[in-house]
């Protein structure tokens, strides 16, 4: 009897060990499953990526059909836009009066030149002790402070505005950080650019690389991305805006703790900038940007700076960060000075998402050509229209041209991330979620 009671507890204990591992592998195996959901909803941030597009439709990112309508676009810029402009006339420029600019300067040295700064660019071992004012975030201008002999030998010998200026960039393309490059995959348009210039961690790496590209040229960080480089060939530009900046940016190149490539933004060029547009305002980081590139680039094509963005996309393309008021006021009013370099350069500078900065009633297939500049303007608006759509003066993304239709809104949703005075509690998470419907106008179909 005592035997088989005992025979009996075995058998109880192996089947309770037996439902114990059995729960246990079930639980690890939900959290598993509960891990790969969150992991693949961080990674999508707030939207699919085209995901989840019917594979049938001749939208689909795989087509043969699709890709044809991409590798034609990309031809169609390539033979519009980039290409030299060794034959424009002199008067399109905005040469320096300076009185030792003499006629014999090269169609290089004419063409790239729409904003003729001259430097100092970049803080380097021969400016001296005393260094020129920077911006504060209130927009006056602060004094860093001195650098002392031994200081100066640890900084880079020489300007970053030379070695910009030896590399002769004929195109370049300035990408900012807009969730407007979320709407097309103008990856492939972008690195077909000589220099492509970059801001704090905007980024080139999947699974962003079909939108924003893979190249990077130059990078502008402000303090809270000091550091950041995705290769060791970038030229990374620091902003220095208050003192303690310039003496951990000194400090760091004594330590060899920073690329060689990593330079410090001069007050001289934060001056130039300012003295351009409302000097009771403080420029954005890509103000500071596309002010660079209009001193070192023949052309230049803008994408990621659209405002329109609340309604129809995320702020970032690569984050959920969204601004704060004041921070969206200043970005919105960016646009204005934008949209006049635009039309006042037309064969200098274009808006790479196509209808951004203006409309005008140009086709993507039209084939005729018109010699007046409003009609240039106008094509050049469209330029990377896809197949099958065209600008219109109420849209700032194209629309469906005759005899074609729009796929449908994409409806996403985001805990936006705000940043706040202090970078200690930068990136706090908002409690409000935003939804919005983004528009799909990379692709259109032709109707039934």
């Amino acid at each position: 009897m005592k035997k088989k009671t005992t025979t009996t507890l075995r058998k109880k204990k192996v089947v309770a060990r037996l439902v114990f591992v059995l729960f246990v592998l079930v639980f690890l195996l939900l959290l598993l499953l509960f891990n790969t959901s969150n992991d693949n909803n961080s990674e999508n941030n707030g939207h699919h990526l085209r995901n989840g597009r019917n594979p049938s439709s001749s939208c689909d990112d795989e087509s043969i059909a699709n890709n044809k309508n991409k590798e034609e676009m990309l031809d169609r810029f390539r033979r519009a836009w980039l290409v030299a402009d060794d034959d424009d006339d002199e008067s399109s420029y905005s040469v320096s009066p300076d009185a030792t600019t003499t006629r014999t300067q090269t169609t290089r040295e004419k063409s790239a030149i729409i904003n003729s700064f001259k430097g100092p660019l970049t803080l380097h071992s021969k400016l001296g002790p005393k260094l020129p004012k920077v911006p504060k975030a209130n927009g006056e201008m602060e004094d860093l402070g001195l650098v002392s002999k031994l200081d100066a030998k640890n900084l880079p010998e020489r300007d970053a505005l030379e070695e910009l200026r030896e590399r002769e960039f004929k195109t370049c393309a300035v990408v900012g950080n807009g969730g407007s490059l979320l709407l097309y995959e103008h990856g492939d348009v972008i690195d077909a650019h000589d220099a492509v210039f970059r801001f704090n961690d905007g980024t080139g790496k999947e699974p962003y690389s079909k939108y924003a590209g893979t190249k990077t040229t130059v990078r502008l960080v402000n303090s809270q991305h000091r550091g950041y480089r995705e290769s060791e060939e970038e030229i990374v530009l620091q902003h220095l805006t208050a003192p303690a900046h310039l003496k951990l940016y000194v400090s760091n190149r004594a330590k060899k703790l920073v690329n060689a490539k990593d330079y410090a933004l001069s007050g001289a060029f934060y001056s130039f900038v300012k003295n351009r547009i409302d000097k009771k305002s403080t420029p954005t980081n890509g103000m500071y940007g596309l002010y660079l590139a209009q001193s070192v680039c023949e052309k230049i094509t803008i994408f990621g700076f659209a405002r329109q963005w609340y309604n129809a996309t995320r702020y970032h393309y690569h984050n959920d960060y969204e601004p704060t008021g004041s921070q969206n006021a200043r970005d919105s009013a960016e646009m204005i000075p934008l949209e006049k370099l635009v039309r006042d350069k037309p064969t200098k500078v274009m808006f790479g998402e196509p209808c951004v900065g203006g409309g005008g009633s140009s086709s993507s297939s039209s084939s005729s050509s018109s010699s007046s500049s409003s009609s240039t303007r106008n094509s050049d608006r469209c330029l990377l229209c896809p197949k099958g759509s065209r600008c219109d003066d109420a849209s700032w993304v194209p629309i469906p041209d005759v005899g074609y239709k729009a796929m449908p809104k994409e409806k996403v949703c985001l805990y936006p991330a705000r940043s706040v005075e202090g970078p200690a509690r930068y990136g706090n998470i908002d409690a409000r979620e935003r939804c919005y419907e983004q528009p799909k106008v990379d692709c259109f179909l032709p109707r039934s």
